[in-house]
């Protein structure tokens, strides 16, 4: 049985229920029920179409609105981003993010934060030397991890205003960038110990 036909034997009631409930049916089997609706000269509906349209202009205002405050949004790394960055890069590399926020946001306070990402680096480093832990790999992400989560808790909230809303700003480029520092870094090590 085609569409047309399931139509044709549906009684009114059962016609009126779909075209009120037009979201969960294909649009193509939905119209077909409103020209059948037109066609039995259905009481309410112009009433329910009218419904219908009205919903749908208030949700694209809602859409518009929405589009246009984000519009005016700051692009900012958010918390996780800074989080992954401090684990995969070390926590230096998480405050420097987190300071490019703090510069989008017109603050001062972009020494202090890269001052204490370098310091928790410098003493993740000292702890990776002075203790003899076996692999260090896995326990240094966790603890560059901690220092991420430490940096957030402590910064976001001191710097960051009261009901900041922002959007994610793309975190790619800063990976890639990551990324190729430390093959340089590794090359140049390497090229190093070679000659």
């Amino acid at each position: 049985m085609d569409f047309k036909e399931r139509i044709e034997f549906s009684k009114d009631q059962e016609i009126l229920n779909i075209i009120k409930s037009k979201d969960d049916y294909q649009e193509e089997f939905w119209e077909l029920c409103v020209l059948e609706a037109e066609k039995r000269k259905l009481q309410g509906i112009k009433q329910i179409i009218d419904e219908l349209n009205n919903k749908k202009i208030e949700q694209k205002k809602i859409e518009k609105e929405k589009e246009e405050r984000e519009a005016g949004l700051l692009e900012l790394y958010s918390e996780r981003t800074i989080i992954i960055f401090s684990a995969i890069f070390t926590p230096l590399a998480g405050s420097i993010l987190f300071a490019l926020n703090l510069k989008r946001l017109k603050k001062k306070e972009i020494e202090n934060v890269i001052g204490i990402g370098f310091l928790y680096t410098v003493i993740i480093g000292l702890i990776g030397i002075l203790l003899p832990l076996g692999n260090m790999r896995s326990l240094g992400y966790l603890v560059n991890i901690v220092a991420g989560f430490v940096m957030i808790f402590q910064f976001s909230r001191k710097y960051y205003p009261d009901g900041l809303e922002y959007k994610n700003k793309n975190a790619f480029p800063a990976f890639i960038l990551g990324f190729l520092i430390i093959i340089v870094i590794v090359f140049t090590i390497y090229a190093g110990s070679v000659f």
